[in-house]
């Protein structure tokens, strides 16, 4: 059983041998708990409200709604010239090299395990300003990590290319020059006696004289492989391409193939050498790509990537401050008669009440060049709008209902476009561009009962919808990615139901009876995302602590 069900299953327990222990009491207070509701802080009263979340996942909801593992997106069977682009520089030359199209390029596969957790600290500050009327601002801190576990697989079934060993071992590019020397010193050769064979019946005229368009050619086509050799592997005076043939690889042997097959050619038409052969040195061919490598080549400017390490991220920030206000539009409760206090009444009625609010661009953006980092909130202008429905239906049992529409105000970003399918985005294609994050409809169902005038219980069901995000370029920086802009807004849009359960001590009765000093509640909650489109599938435990204090003469607790 996952560990999450044991939570739940202890709260469960817990709140029944509370239920045993502690017997409602004739007129339990109606406790509100963690969640917000249509209540607000009266007139001359504050409502701070302390809260910590601590969530974790290693699996998402995929737009199918199936769970898969969190580093799917960074994973993929074959890094191809679809996940890795940049191997497709390798293709004209290794045709020229080859005299084909040659077969799929491939590093190997990639595997990557992650996990993301965050500790969230939120401090809510309500002020109760006149009757039916509060004010409020909420200041949440984060602190998230992402652990990385990349696993490379790179043997001779998965991948036929490797780092080119040339861009790190001179003595590669020294071999490969060789290479290239030999079969431009063959070509000088043949050109010559092409030259000096026209019209000449000697023996040694007599193999090129009998195909002369054929040792033509062969000129032609040994200049063309010795332009590709120095164009893929590099040698003193040429840097070579990232990417090489695994020196182990059918790739590689197919090159050696082909240098054999010259060799045999240049020996029919013009004979040996001193030494025997026209042709005797080969390409350093590619070491299979080690995981430290990858790392490397994500760094390399040659290569364009230029990310950070797929390696483990944390960030500690502000989030995403929200301030705004709450009207209490009908209240049914009443308050009981004779109380000094007017303590609301616990058994029945309605209240409603709506809110508005800003959510300000204060929190930290992922960074671009970082393929697993996640920001502490979306750095955007949100305008939010609530509704809050209270019912109460007696013997202790009350239910809230809320709805909040998110409107996300766009605003301008700097984001990498990919590819479809690409793997790891190319520096090049980091643009400016307006960012319109899809607006959001929250729906939730909260019942709570009242065990006595201390504990209470609850349980909150919550809806999410999100739209999908819109991106749009401008000027000069449409230049050649607007049509990956598709890529970039797929999978944009969620959908998002969670499961919390809590329980709630609180100590307001006691203080209303001069039995406590300090008029406070505290929540233990836990929570679980239990499906979803494109969300994490996340598991949380929250504790938090609502403490009510007057700040003017008149205020009422």
């Amino acid at each position: 059983m996952h560990v999450s069900k044991y939570k739940t299953l202890a709260f469960a327990t817990i709140g029944l041998l509370a239920a045993w222990f502690f017997p409602k009491a004739l007129s339990a207070q109606r406790l509100r708990g963690p969640w917000e509701d249509a209540t607000i802080a009266t007139p001359g009263t504050l409502r701070l409200d302390l809260r910590t979340d601590w969530t974790y996942a290693d699996q998402r909801f995929g737009s199918d709604g199936h769970p898969e593992p969190l580093g799917r997106q960074l994973s993929r069977t074959s890094l191809d010239t679809t996940a890795i682009p940049q191997l497709r520089d390798l293709r004209a030359p290794l045709s020229d090299l080859l005299g084909n199209a040659g077969e799929t390029l491939s590093l190997g596969s990639l595997s990557t395990g992650m996990n993301w957790s965050e500790y969230r600290t939120t401090i809510s500050l309500e002020i109760g300003l006149t009757k039916g009327l509060a004010a409020a601002v909420t200041v949440p801190y984060v602190k998230n990590r992402v652990e990385v576990f990349p696993r490379l697989v790179a043997d001779g079934s998965l991948a036929n290319v490797g780092l080119n060993p040339a861009l790190r071992f001179p003595g590669a590019r020294t071999r490969n020059g060789q290479v290239v020397s030999e079969l431009e010193t063959a070509v000088e050769r043949l050109r010559a006696e092409l030259i000096r064979c026209q019209g000449n019946s000697e023996p040694s005229c007599a193999a090129i004289n009998a195909d002369r368009d054929g040792a033509a050619a062969l000129s032609l086509q040994a200049s063309r492989v010795a332009e590709a050799v120095a164009a893929i592997y590099g040698t003193q005076a040429r840097p070579g391409l990232p990417f090489a043939p695994l020196e182990l690889s059918q790739l590689q042997a197919a090159v050696r193939q082909r240098l054999e097959l010259l060799n045999s050619q240049f020996r029919n038409y013009i004979g040996g050498t001193p030494s025997g052969e026209w042709i005797q040195s080969t390409p350093v061919g590619a070491a299979p790509l080690a995981l430290n490598e990858l790392q490397l080549l994500l760094a390399d400017s040659a290569v364009g990537i230029v990310a950070r390490p797929l390696a483990d991220v944390e960030y500690s920030h502000i989030g995403d401050v929200e301030a705004g206000v709450k009207l209490v539009l009908f209240d049914s409760f009443g308050a009981r008669v004779g109380r000094a206090n007017h303590e609301p009444d616990a058994e029945r009625g309605l209240r409603f009440s709506v809110a508005g609010l800003a959510r300000l661009p204060t929190a930290q953006l992922d960074r671009t060049d970082d393929l697993v980092d996640i920001g502490t909130g979306d750095r955007q202008t949100d305008v939010e709008l609530r509704a809050f429905l209270d019912a109460g239906f007696g013997s202790g049992f009350w239910t809230s209902l809320a709805a909040r529409y998110t409107r996300q105000l766009a605003h301008e970003a700097r984001l990498r476009i990919p590819k479809p399918g690409e793997l790891f985005p190319a520096a090049s294609r980091e643009v400016s561009l307006q960012r319109d994050l899809g607006d959001q409809l929250d729906i939730e169902v909260s019942p709570r009962y009242v065990l006595n005038d201390a504990l209470g219980i609850g349980v909150r069901y919550a809806w999410r919808a999100k739209g999908s995000d819109r991106f749009t370029l401008r000027g000069s920086d449409a230049a050649g990615v607007a049509g990956y802009l598709s890529a970039l807004e797929a999978g944009t849009s969620a959908r998002e139901d969670r499961l919390d359960i809590a329980l709630t001590y609180s100590t307001l009765r006691s203080f209303r009876n001069g039995l406590a000093r300090w008029p406070l509640e505290v929540s233990l909650v836990h929570a679980r995302v239990f499906a979803g489109d494109n969300v994490l599938r996340s598991t949380a435990t929250a504790v938090s602590l609502r403490i009510y204090r007057t700040y003017r003469r008149g205020g009422r607790i």
